[in-house]
């Protein structure tokens, strides 16, 4: 397994740990996209008219649901009322469920649209249970759906960290690729790639998909897995539970596992990042990455 051991990557687990966190990004949002303000203002141009309706409406919850009830139906688009009712309420999806409701609001605004009552009625009931009410009490409802539009940033920055970290890494992959290959190799990148590793004393089949794949002459030679962690997660406990069996195997094949990893989360894993460097050496973070892995190729491809 030590051939397989990337050079840079042959250090001490206290050197390693030292530069890892000394070297750690800690988000991968940058300030300028933090919140999205451009998108949040055509959010509002799209939803200025049906806003305008809301703030016409009754703050009196008796008369609320008749006035929603019967304004759907008179609606040429209800769909625009509906989708920008369910914005003020914090919900941005296309459907709408619950422990009560499983709702498509497309398909149940064209119900509406046809005059349907029964769905007019559904609709207007259902923003009443959320709370509606107190949405049209605001005498700036457009400053109100501006701060949810900001509230909603939260859950985005939450789940664009990961694929953020993916692109940065896929461009420094790409960069390196494109270096070697002006120097005579024949390498490619590939996202995606299932691995066929059970060696042939094994009856059982196995294979592993990584986020990328360093091919040389159409043969993976490298595989990459890659993860960003704002917060603890749980690959560092997969290495240590697993990774030194996929490793054999893999080595097996004449392939290296790469596991490019980063982010402020290392901050309260320091034990698991060490352990999971015992088991499997071939780790990175962004900033070593950019360092070292073109050299560390580059060498593993003249083995």
């Amino acid at each position: 397994m030590t051939d397989f051991v990337l050079k840079s990557r042959k250090i001490p687990s206290e050197e390693f740990f030292e530069d890892f966190i000394k070297t750690i990004k800690p988000g991968i949002i940058k300030r300028k996209n933090f919140i999205d303000w451009t998108t949040i203002s055509q959010k509002y141009q799209k939803y200025k008219e049906p806003i305008e309706f809301y703030l016409s409406l009754s703050t009196k919850k008796a008369s609320l649901e008749t006035e929603i009830r019967d304004s759907l139906l008179s609606a040429d688009n209800p769909f625009e009322i509906i989708d920008c009712g369910f914005q003020l309420l914090g919900h941005t999806q296309k459907e709408f469920v619950s422990f009560d409701d499983d709702i498509n609001i497309e398909a149940i605004s064209r119900k509406i649209q046809s005059g349907d009552q029964k769905s007019s009625g559904q609709i207007a009931k259902l923003f009443i249970d959320l709370g509606i009410e107190k949405v049209v009490t605001f005498e700036k409802i457009s400053d109100y759906f501006f701060g949810i539009q900001v509230g909603l940033e939260t859950h985005k920055r939450k789940n664009v960290g990961g694929e953020a970290f993916k692109h940065y890494v896929e461009d420094e992959l790409k960069k390196t690729i494109s270096r070697l290959n002006s120097e005579g190799y024949i390498l490619k990148l590939a996202e995606e790639y299932l691995i066929e590793y059970a060696t042939p004393e094994n009856k059982t089949s196995q294979s592993k998909t990584v986020d990328f794949a360093i091919l040389n002459k159409d043969k993976i030679k490298v595989g990459i897995e890659v993860n960003f962690y704002t917060n603890t997660g749980s690959k560092p406990t997969e290495i240590k539970r697993s990774y030194g069996e996929v490793n054999r195997k893999l080595n097996d094949l004449g392939i290296a596992l790469v596991w490019v990893t980063d982010g402020h989360g290392y901050t309260k894993m320091r034990k698991s990042l060490k352990d999971a460097f015992e088991i499997h050496p071939n780790i990175y973070n962004f900033e070593s990455l950019r360092k070292h892995f073109r050299d560390d190729l580059l060498e593993f491809l003249k083995k």
